[in-house]
C-alpha cells in the first residue's frame, strides 16, 4: 500500500479555498440580489413618504421652500437609487412582472419620474410655485403609472 505525503492546510489556505468555491460565489450573488431588492423597496417607501410631504407642502398658501428643497433633493437621490436597482438577476420583491418583461418602458417611466424630481428641485430653488407643482405632477404621474 502506497502512502501519500499530505500536508495539513493552513487556516488561511482553507479560508481562501472556501471563499473561492462556487457555493461561496453563488451566496455572494444571492446577497447582492437581496441587497438590490431591499435598496429599491427602501427607496420606494421613502418616495411614498416624501411625496406626501411635498404634496402637502405645495398645497399650502405659504410654501416652506427650504423644506420643499430638502424633500426634492431626497426624492432625487431615491430616484437615482431606483435607476440602478433593477439589474437583470435581481427579480423579486414587489416589482410587477411587467418591470422585467418590458424593461424599456419601465426605464422610460423611471427617467420621466426623475426628470420631474429634477424640475421640482429646480423650482424649489427658484421658489416658483407653479413650476414646482408642475414638476411634482410629472414625477407623481410617472411613479403611479409604473404600478
Amino acid at each position: 500500500m502506497k502512502k501519500f505525503n499530505v500536508k495539513p492546510l493552513s487556516l488561511a489556505a482553507l479560508v481562501t479555498f472556501i471563499a473561492l468555491s462556487p457555493l461561496s460565489v453563488s451566496n455572494a450573488a444571492a446577497e447582492q440580489t437581496v441587497d438590490a431588492v431591499q435598496a429599491r423597496q427602501d427607496a420606494f417607501q421613502s418616495i411614498e413618504k416624501l411625496s406626501k410631504s411635498a404634496n402637502s407642502g405645495l398645497r399650502k398658501n405659504n410654501v416652506d421652500w427650504s423644506s420643499l428643497q430638502q424633500t426634492s433633493q431626497q426624492l432625487t437621490v431615491h430616484g437615482e437609487t431606483l435607476l440602478v436597482s433593477f439589474d437583470k438577476g435581481s427579480e423579486g420583491g414587489k416589482a410587477k412582472a411587467d418591470v422585467w418583461k418590458k424593461p424599456e418602458k419601465f426605464e422610460r417611466l423611471m427617467l420621466e419620474m426623475n426628470e420631474g424630481y429634477q424640475e421640482l428641485l429646480q423650482a424649489s430653488l427658484e421658489q416658483n410655485s407653479s413650476a414646482a407643482k408642475s414638476g411634482f405632477k410629472a414625477c407623481h404621474r410617472s411613479y403611479r403609472s409604473r404600478w
